[in-house]
């Protein structure tokens, strides 16, 4: 969160409240209902606004896809909070005549919607492992079955006043639920999406964490770096998940690589695990080899979409240097972006923190860094206690916590 996005939203709050009580004050009930209702409708678009993949408000305003994600359960709370005083003044008011009409009906179907949808996101953000991921999604889709409710209710609103405000919101709502339906349609016809076949796979462990690399093959799959995809297995989830995409071989320019960290049970990454130590267990060899043909993992079922995702710009008329801060497994942007920055500056304009536990994980990454930060001194800091290997570990990695601000200020 920044200073911007705060005032942004103190001032959404603000401007809603200014506006109930300036156009309800000194009148009775139903007229504070009715302006409740304009306040809950005309925030309602806010959230779908801020859930488009490139359309929405964020591109405008140069803002990044993840804090656009921040932004929109921030202005969907918001909406639902109207929403909510809207209905409980309503009941207040009119007690048991709303159940009368249905298209007032609905305007208490689209809250009841809209809460099944968005709780479980703060559930599965406060207890992950009381909701999971997978679990969340599907009931999120909830809140967009009352968004449609919500339109039933505000276009009858609409035709009965027949006032400026009432249709303006009720019009603004509807367009805001086409161009969200009509991306999402044009996504579907136009991103890449097919089966695809796993060259390699492995679970890689260590006393720190468990870390999934699928190399699969993708025959007429480009993307950029820094991009990110979809993946799903139907046998283990119905709902797919995006990971970063990581560069394959050097020599086989239609292979990428997913390198993911394992969850705690029930989870989708461990439920692949699961699938990728079964196959090892029944190949030839016993399970010592790593590298599976595709045969061998058929059965996962396993589809790509995409590619997602904007990537930085990093030309050198546009930045003076790239600098990554790093945690863990989120290194996987950088397997890609490090390369690409490396084409565009000096090594001296190309710093890199990275800060983890798993020293396999580093094992695995560090031959794809080592090269593109040659001359950069990267500072690698790793958990304190693991053994420090003979020569050392990869990219000189230090034991011991790391100084962000430290060297951001060096950096600088």
């Amino acid at each position: 969160w920044t200073a911007g996005n705060l005032i942004g939203m103190l001032a959404l709050v603000g401007g809603l409240v200014a506006y109930v009580i300036g156009a309800s004050i000194g009148s009775g009930n139903t007229t504070l209902t009715l302006t409740l209702g304009i306040a809950a409708g005309a925030s309602l678009p806010m959230p779908l606004l801020f859930a488009l993949a490139k359309g929405g408000l964020h591109t405008v305003v140069g803002m990044s896809r993840e804090a656009a994600w921040r932004i929109h359960v921030a202005v969907g709370s918001i909406a639902l909070l109207f929403s909510l005083v809207h209905g409980a003044v309503s009941f207040w008011t009119f007690e048991g005549d709303i159940f009368t009409s249905f298209f007032w009906v609905m305007g208490f179907v689209s809250v009841l919607l809209m809460i099944l949808g968005v709780v479980p996101a703060y559930v599965h953000v406060l207890a992950p492992k009381v909701l999971r991921y997978d679990k969340f999604k599907l009931m999120h889709f909830a809140s967009f079955w009352g968004y449609v409710a919500a339109l039933v209710h505000m276009w009858d609103h609409a035709a009965k006043f027949q006032t400026v405000r009432s249709i303006l919101v009720a019009a603004l709502s509807t367009a805001a639920a086409l161009a969200f339906i009509a991306e999402k349609l044009f996504v579907t016809c136009t991103a890449f999406r097919a089966a695809v076949d796993v060259s390699a796979s492995d679970v890689m462990s260590d006393s720190e964490a468990r870390h999934i690399v699928l190399a699969l093959k993708v025959p007429g799959f480009s993307y950029a770096p820094g991009q990110w995809g979809y993946l799903k297995a139907p046998k283990l989830s119905a709902v797919a998940h995006p990971f970063t995409i990581v560069p394959g071989s050097s020599t086989d320019r239609e292979q990428v690589r997913f390198f993911m960290k394992v969850g705690g049970t029930g989870t989708f990454t461990e439920g692949l695990a699961a699938a990728v130590d079964a196959i090892k267990r029944n190949a030839p060899g016993g399970g010592q080899q790593s590298n599976l043909v595709s045969d061998q993992t058929h059965d996962l079922g396993l589809r790509l979409e995409g590619p997602y995702g904007t990537p930085p710009r990093m030309d050198a008329a546009s930045v003076d240097a790239v600098v990554f801060v790093l945690g863990g497994v989120g290194v996987t942007p950088a397997l890609s972006l490090v390369p690409r920055a490396r084409e565009l500056h000096k090594a001296n304009r190309v710093r890199l923190l990275w800060s983890l536990r798993s020293p396999t994980l580093l094992q695995r990454c560090a031959p794809m860094l080592a090269h593109h930060l040659e001359g950069s001194s990267p500072s690698v800091f790793i958990k304190k206690g693991l053994g420090q290997p003979p020569g050392g570990f990869p990219l000189g990695a230090q034991e011991g916590r790391v100084d962000v601000a430290g060297f951001l200020e060096k950096a600088a």
